[in-house]
């Protein structure tokens, strides 16, 4: 091969493998946004991603409850290797409160984690987020109906 030919596929790799990673890697994060609903009984909860960009995660968190009450807020956190760690910021009787949640991503399901919470003035916090339980947990599955 001809050293000019050489020079313009090294050109050609070094320009057109990054756009193509960049580009998988922002697919990637597009399947995040969207809907994720959990049916339990007669309550309706959903984790409706709006925004994702690089790791921020925005979006809406509602507990819709049948006989309990039910809560709506925003969600921010954070996604990192399939988990998704942030606050739930809701309004409650004198204010917002501040719960931070943790989520484990597997497919197109979100599994809310349980863990020990400490309360730090109006936010609830976990107390050691490598111990939070993904077992009963429940699940937020992609769905379109929102």
């Amino acid at each position: 091969m001809k050293r000019s030919t050489q020079i313009i596929i090294a050109v050609l790799v070094v320009l057109v493998v990054p756009i193509i990673h960049l580009t998988n890697k922002r697919l990637a994060m597009e399947t995040l946004v969207g809907c994720y609903v959990a049916r339990n009984d007669k309550n309706i909860y959903t984790l409706t991603i709006q925004s994702h960009d690089m790791t921020v995660v925005r979006g809406i968190l509602s507990y819709r409850n049948h006989q309990m009450d039910s809560s709506a807020g925003i969600f921010e956190g954070t996604f990192l290797n399939d988990f998704l760690i942030g606050d739930y910021t809701m309004r409650v009787e004198g204010g917002d409160f501040v719960r931070q949640m943790a989520f484990r991503k597997d497919g197109d399901t979100f599994y809310q984690g349980e863990g020990e919470v400490q309360l730090e003035g109006n936010r609830q916090v976990l107390i050691n987020p490598k111990t939070i339980s993904y077992e009963n947990a429940i699940a937020f599955k992609k769905d379109d109906s929102c």
